[in-house]
């Protein structure tokens, strides 16, 4: 399990968590203000994800990418629009492994200034 907070103000915030064991488990809290944000999730990320800013449209893309457990699974990302400063949604890899209910979080949020996440 990862656990990862990460906190400024006034200064850009960005976390590439690029390594992952597969079927690890992430909770990342990132936050700022009057600064841009970006997180980069590796693509084993299995969870459910917050994008928010207060005054911009936050950016969320998950690119196709292969099974990283070579399982032949696929991956679904389900993102949902709350509203114009937040976008919320799940990564799932398809057919779900039994991982007793236990999946990551990932958190994302600035003020006066854009919010990306990719994955």
């Amino acid at each position: 399990m990862f656990d990862i907070v990460a906190r400024t103000s006034n200064s850009p915030l960005t976390v590439s968590h690029l390594a992952m064991p597969v079927d690890a488990i992430l909770h990342l809290d990132a936050q700022t203000s009057n600064s841009p944000a970006r997180v980069d999730l590796h693509p084993a990320y299995e969870g459910t994800f917050v994008a928010q800013s207060s005054i911009f449209k936050p950016t969320v893309e998950a690119s196709d990418v292969e099974d990283p457990a070579n399982r032949g699974r696929k991956r679904e990302v389900d993102i949902r629009r709350i509203h114009s400063g937040a976008v919320s949604g799940s990564v799932v890899w398809v057919p779900s492994e039994n991982r007793d209910g236990k999946a990551g979080d990932v958190v994302l949020k600035t003020s006066n200034s854009p919010a990306r996440l990719t994955m």
